[in-house]
C-alpha cells in the first residue's frame, strides 16, 4: 500500500523540501512525487523471502488445522517455531484470521477489505479470549491462557462466520467504506 520507500534518516529531509514548495495546485501533485522520488530507495528485500520455500508449502491451501499439521512436519526450525506460536494463540482468533485474509482477496476493493477488517476486530474486541489473553499476559501474568474453545478442532464454521456478520442493527455501525456511507 506504499508507492515509495523512504528511510527514517531521509525523512526531515524529505519534509523540509516539502514544506519549501510553493506551487499551485495542478503542478503540486507532480512536483510532490518528483521530490519524493529523489529521496526514495529501492524497497528491500523482505524479511521473510529466505523462509519462502516452507512458507509456501506450509501455507498453501487446506484448514488452519492442516496448515499446522505441515508446520509441525516441516523440516525447518523455523516452520516448527511457527506451529507452536500459532498453538498459543486463540484458536478462533486463528481461524478467524484465517479466513478473514482468505476472503478479503476476493472482496474487490481496498474499501470492501477495510470494512470487513472493521467489522472481524469490532467482534474480537467484544470475545472472551481478548479478555481472556489480556488476563493471562497483563493481569495475571501467568501466561496460561484458557481458550473458549481450547484447540481448533473445537472451532465451528459457524462461530468463525459470526465475525464477519454486519455490525448492529441493519448494519448501521458498519464503518462503510465500500458503500460510501461512513458512520
Amino acid at each position: 500500500m506504499a508507492d515509495w520507500y523512504v528511510p527514517s534518516d531521509r525523512i526531515p529531509a524529505l519534509l523540509g523540501a516539502l514544506l519549501d514548495l510553493d506551487l499551485d495546485e495542478p503542478e503540486r501533485a507532480a512536483a510532490i512525487g518528483a521530490l519524493v522520488q529523489t529521496v526514495a530507495l529501492p524497497v528491500p528485500a523482505a524479511g521473510l523471502e529466505p523462509h519462502r520455500h516452507w512458507i509456501d508449502e506450509c501455507y498453501s491451501e487446506g484448514p488452519v488445522e492442516a496448515i499446522v499439521a505441515r508446520l509441525v512436519a516441516h523440516a525447518d526450525p523455523a516452520a516448527q517455531i511457527a506451529a507452536m506460536e500459532i498453538g498459543r494463540k486463540s484458536p478462533t482468533a486463528v481461524k478467524v484470521a484465517h479466513e478473514a485474509l482468505h476472503t478479503a482477496r476476493d472482496l474487490g476493493s481496498l474499501e470492501a477489505a477495510l470494512d470487513q477488517e472493521f467489522r472481524v476486530s469490532s467482534r474480537c474486541f467484544a470475545a472472551p479470549d481478548l479478555v481472556e489473553g489480556i488476563r493471562a499476559q497483563v493481569i495475571d501474568k501467568d501466561r496460561n491462557p484458557h481458550w473458549d474453545p481450547p484447540e481448533l478442532e473445537k472451532v465451528t464454521e459457524e462461530q468463525v462466520h459470526s465475525y464477519f456478520e454486519p455490525l448492529g442493527p441493519e448494519g448501521g455501525h458498519e464503518l462503510g467504506l465500500a458503500s460510501g456511507t461512513t458512520r
